[in-house]
């Protein structure tokens, strides 16, 4: 995309924020529900007339099935205690991340509604490994 060989390109604010502030790129939306921190005149996907076109990143730390659930809700109590650190979250939003920290609940729901749709979509495209 910076150097002129594509003309639209979906990525990660994280992924092209420098080339963003840098003029390098232009930002023509966010995939998501809201405008993030770190490129607040950049509408949402829905503002620039696309509803509906959402496409979050997200990350999480897995642990091998059987994992006792003490073990589970330490580390993610340690994972969501984390994101509460000042500097970590400073760094985070001026990188064009959202910090979410979520339960495992939560998370667990965000896994299994990206595997269902993700997954569909697959299917319906009829998608196979080879």
């Amino acid at each position: 995309m910076a150097g002129g060989r594509i003309e639209l390109f979906v990525t990660t604010p994280s992924s092209a924020i420098g080339l963003i502030q840098g003029g390098q790129v232009r930002a023509l939306a966010i995939a998501s529900a809201a405008r993030i921190p770190a490129l607040p005149e950049v509408p949402t996907t829905a503002e620039a007339g696309l509803p509906g076109f959402t496409v979050d990143a997200w990350f999480a730390v897995f642990a091998p099935a059987g994992t006792p659930r003490p073990v589970l809700e330490r580390l993610n109590a340690a994972m969501r205690e984390a994101t509460q650190d000042p500097d970590l979250r400073r760094r985070a939003q001026e990188g064009g991340v959202v910090l979410q920290p979520l339960t495992l609940a939560e998370m667990d729901a965000v896994a299994r509604r990206e595997i269902e749709e993700l997954g569909g979509v697959i299917r319906s495209a009829g998608i196979r490994l080879e």
